[in-house]
């Protein structure tokens, strides 16, 4: 029988509780596993709680293999832990400047492709509109489980990835982008 040190979601959940990862510094987190072996990250004080829950997750989800792993750095980006790839010295601090001027830092495993690199925030990113023409992103469009309906400009400099409705010369046109 498992004892939690807190309280643990249900076990018809996949989501482990968001609090469990979260932090305020790098020195809060600790590497861990999910319930299919990939690295993952918590808060310190949740690893006990959380590998219970991973451990008894586990057993009843269909995993995908692991990749085989070179390593993480365990480090606490936007208020919560995170398993990063492993990244040098000159890319990491490119990082961490990206992300404190409010910039999407990708390429590893997400956006960009391969190629990591800072995307920055659109100076109009939000602002409604009703062509891409009108945006700086170059691309005005509503996500499509916005129940306002109102198209706003994208807000990365950079081509969103994913479905959406299109903005162009005030008709939709819904396209998903991978």
């Amino acid at each position: 029988m498992l004892t939690w040190a807190q309280p643990a979601p249900a076990a018809d959940t996949l989501a482990a509780d968001p609090a469990w990862s979260a932090c305020r510094a790098d020195s809060d987190c600790v590497g861990t596993f999910d319930p299919c072996g990939w690295p993952a990250a918590v808060n310190r004080k949740s690893k006990a709680a959380h590998e219970g829950w991973a451990a008894m997750a586990g057993a009843s989800i269909r995993c995908v293999a692991p990749p085989k792993d070179k390593g993480r750095d365990i480090e606490c980006v936007r208020r919560r832990c995170e398993a990063l790839p492993k990244e040098g010295r000159v890319e990491k601090r490119q990082r961490k400047e990206c992300e404190a001027k409010g910039g999407r830092w990708g390429g590893l495993e997400t956006g960009r492709g391969r190629t990591p690199g800072c995307t920055p925030p659109a100076a109009d990113g939000g602002k409604a509109c009703s062509d891409g023409t009108q945006c700086s992103s170059g691309a005005c469009l509503q996500d499509q489980g916005d129940a306002s309906g109102k198209p706003r400009c994208y807000e990365w400099r950079t081509a969103p990835k994913g479905c959406y409705l299109f903005w162009e010369r005030g008709r939709a046109a819904n396209r998903c982008i991978d």
